[in-house]
């Protein structure tokens, strides 16, 4: 007799993204190849402030999607920011019971054995399911990290206030919590909130594609943006905010009156763009920061390739998916110490690492200049993370197989 399929239903409040981290797409593809019948219900955001209005609408083979709009762009989008906030607070409440009331409608058409709750909204929507079902399915609730610790440090009241749907999805229990190990110590998070699920839940970095290079591409690089003796320097990320792009340009500003030839290429695209552009022009560096855009995950590699130095320099941890692709590329990373991302770089050991609280950019910049220049110390950094890569690096696949196995444990 064959075998029945296990099925899993998805709550989810994020999009797939061709231009930015894969994770969320590749979570229910690692459920489909595992063998599950997969039905994703998400919500999609359209709003200028929010990821996806650079994006187009991804259909997985054989992964049932539904999608819906994500409410009130137009008003995201044009009232002044501490409005916008308020908004958005309302949107993803709204998305929350849309989901709830989704997915129960799916639950009535096709039995399922686990309920996903991915991210915030999708888990309460979630847990609000759990409510009426009980223990009629198992509840998985996944998070891509948190800065929760972050605010209950600072004590940032408003700050906790604002993401209280989020202190609601940590806190209450589910069958099983992932945690993305990101840096942002997430588990500290749950032990800070006393949640429910300190004895059930999952601490996981993410995996990291292997580099697939193009040398057309490179090629075109290098005749497009390098010059004789110039340092490139490239960051990867979505330009809001808490990504701190600012100080990337600081830096070039300084390596430049050091009268060093230098080009910063901004890979990402987001809110923050217009500020940041606006930014360059008053620096007057509008021919050594280029804003390259979104561009497609797969040539993202490229460019990291292409930098002497990849820097990322966000506020709350470093430790994203473009720093863990950038140590697989055995790039030289220049970060800052916060989060845990003291764990993993070392101070002139294999890369260059920074007080967040006491940025000194002529300190820097001076550290950069005598690395591009000293052939002995790029080998020492690049022997030395090349090492850390081999430590910390895992695939996609052994990150899902971890992931998938705990879950199947539960049925």
């Amino acid at each position: 007799m064959k075998k029945m399929k296990n099925k899993i239903l998805f709550l989810s409040g994020l999009d797939f993204k061709e231009k930015s981290i894969q994770v969320i797409k590749k979570t229910p593809e690692a459920y489909r190849d595992a063998g599950w019948s997969v039905t994703y219900i998400v919500a999609r955001d359209t709003s200028k402030q929010g990821n996806y209005y650079y994006e187009k609408p991804i259909n997985l083979p054989n992964i049932t999607i539904k999608r819906f709009r994500r409410p009130f762009p137009m008003l995201r989008d044009n009232l002044p920011h501490i409005f916008s906030n308020i908004v958005s607070l309302l949107g993803s409440w709204f998305v929350v019971f849309k989901l709830f009331f989704k997915g129960l409608k799916q639950i009535q058409k096709e039995k399922y054995d686990v309920i996903y709750g991915y991210e915030r909204e999708g888990t309460v929507a979630a847990l609000l399911i759990k409510i009426i079902f009980k223990n009629k399915y198992k509840y998985v609730s996944r998070f891509q990290g948190t800065f929760i610790k972050k605010y209950l440090d600072e004590n940032n009241i408003k700050s906790i206030v604002g993401n209280m749907l989020s202190f609601i999805a940590m806190y209450f229990k589910t069958d099983l919590l992932i945690m993305t190990d990101d840096g942002t110590q997430g588990n500290l998070a749950l032990e800070m909130i006393h949640s429910k699920n300190l004895n059930n839940f999952l601490f996981l970095k993410n995996g990291v594609d292997k580099p697939s290079l193009d040398s057309n591409y490179l090629k075109w690089l290098y005749s497009k943006y390098k010059k004789e003796n110039e340092i490139i320097l490239v960051s990867v990320s979505r330009l809001v905010d808490w990504k701190r792009i600012d100080r990337g340009i600081i830096l070039t500003k300084i390596l430049k009156e050091a009268k060093e030839k230098v080009k910063y290429l901004v890979v990402g695209e987001g809110p923050e763009r217009v500020k940041l552009e606006k930014m360059v022009q008053d620096y007057s560096l509008e021919k050594e920061v280029i804003f390259v855009g979104a561009i497609k995950h797969e040539d993202v590699a490229n460019y990291i390739e292409f930098a002497d130095f990849f820097i990322s320099f966000y506020d709350g941890s470093n430790v994203g998916n473009p720093l863990l692709e950038a140590i697989n590329q055995n790039k030289i990373i220049v970060t800052l110490n916060n989060g845990d991302t003291a764990k993993i770089i070392k101070h002139k050991y294999n890369g260059y690492i920074y007080n967040p609280n006491t940025i000194n950019y002529v300190d820097i910049s001076k550290d950069l200049i005598e690395c591009y220049y000293s052939i002995e110390k790029q080998t020492l950094l690049n022997k030395n993370i090349k090492k850390t890569c081999s430590e910390i690096i895992y695939s996609w696949e052994k990150r899902f197989d971890s992931e998938i196995k705990r879950v199947e444990e539960l049925l």
